[in-house]
């Protein structure tokens, strides 16, 4: 899901994106003798060419009829479509003139005109509505603040405005994230740099699951992020609600420069996930990543014989997915043919289990010299 649909917002700012029920929720029904607002809505919502200079004649037009024809203009209406279209003079002119109020809601979402320009990176209006006293801590439906909104947009200037004015850098949304998650999440490394080193993001702060900034840099196998939230103190043992590492989301992401920098950084490459008990090297062979598996053996220092929960080797889950290339290496490391898992199953019985005649045929070659 894009991040602008996450918060009820226009897709791309065009008014053109809106599902025909949506645009019939910008300008009510109008009388026809309200010609500038009919004017506006065949322009603007409908998207014909000169829309603009339909708005600015509206403008017009709607302060010369303001005491005759109030109730008939949408002043709320009006001034989201001014920040849609990036129009900051129209915006003031409905904020100051229309009297629309910044603080209310400009769509089902619940969001206010402050929280879709920090969405939008609009600098300006970000400006103006805190210098006309939005409520900085408002949040959206989802539980976005402007902060969030402007993390996801990934404008460093609006979320430095935004704590200048007081903005709380480790606001939580319903699910625990913070506006550095967010940041994370998209790869906003210059958002990242103003959260923590002009706010003092906290970057042990985790989501309701347990993961923090260093976890979602590690999964989408951000280096720079990795690397960045390291040198500035992010823990790099830290664990989530399922005891799972950096490490293993690094391994399950297939990010190989992620999970040596994090080695690199002192992490516990045995670190075990839960109540299956996986570690790095069991995850690299469940994502069938053979350089991962030779990197955690041959840079890392991992065990070949460490176990899960259930008493399997990487070499016994390697062999039960039918991963040859798996197999041939870890039995080229000596890794042991004839342990029992707590069934007594060996990788060979796995593999016989599983029909992978190619695993089978490894496994016997190697059972003399990989046994005691």
């Amino acid at each position: 899901m894009h991040p602008s649909h996450r918060h009820g917002f226009v897709p791309g700012g065009n008014i053109k994106g809106l599902h025909p029920s949506h645009r019939h929720g910008f300008v009510r029904e109008t009388p026809v003798r309200n010609r500038a607002l009919l004017t506006l809505y065949t322009t603007d919502v409908l998207g014909i060419q000169g829309r603009m200079g339909a708005l600015t004649s509206f403008f017009s037009e709607a302060q010369a009829m303001q005491s005759a024809d109030d109730q008939a203009i949408d002043a709320q209406k009006l001034l989201f479509l001014a920040c849609i279209q990036g129009k900051l003079e129209s915006a003031k002119f409905v904020v100051e003139r229309l009297g629309a109020n910044i603080e209310a809601t400009v769509d089902e979402m619940g969001n206010t005109p402050l929280i879709y320009v920090s969405l939008q990176g609009k600098a300006d209006f970000v400006r103006y509505f805190l210098a006309r006293g939005a409520n900085i801590s408002q949040i959206n439906g989802l539980g976005f603040s402007a902060l969030h909104s402007a993390a996801v947009g990934g404008k460093s200037e609006v979320c430095e405005l935004l704590l200048e004015a007081g903005a709380d850098v480790n606001q939580r949304q319903p699910d625990g994230t913070t506006p550095l998650m967010e940041a994370t999440q998209r790869n906003q490394l210059n958002v990242a740099k103003c959260l923590v080193e002009k706010g003092g993001a906290d970057m042990e702060l985790a989501s309701l699951i347990g993961h923090t900034a260093l976890t979602y840099a590690a999964f989408s196998g951000q280096l720079d992020f990795v690397r960045y939230l390291l040198a500035h103190g992010a823990l790099v043992n830290g664990k989530d609600i399922a005891n799972a590492s950096p490490l293993h989301y690094a391994v399950f992401g297939r990010h190989l420069d992620v999970c040596a920098a994090l080695v690199e950084a002192g992490i516990d490459v045995k670190q075990q996930v839960g109540a299956s008990g996986i570690t790095a090297l069991h995850a690299a062979y469940l994502v069938n990543d053979l350089n991962i598996v030779k990197f955690l053996v041959e840079k890392a220092g991992v065990d070949l014989e460490i176990r899960d929960a259930s008493g399997r080797t990487a070499l016994m889950g390697a062999a039960f997915e039918g991963q040859a290339d798996i197999v041939k290496y870890l039995v080229t490391k000596k890794a042991r043919t004839d342990w029992k898992d707590e069934n007594g199953d060996t990788a060979i019985d796995y593999a016989e289990k599983k029909g992978h005649a190619e695993v089978v045929k490894i496994l016997r070659a190697a059972a003399p010299h990989n046994e005691l």
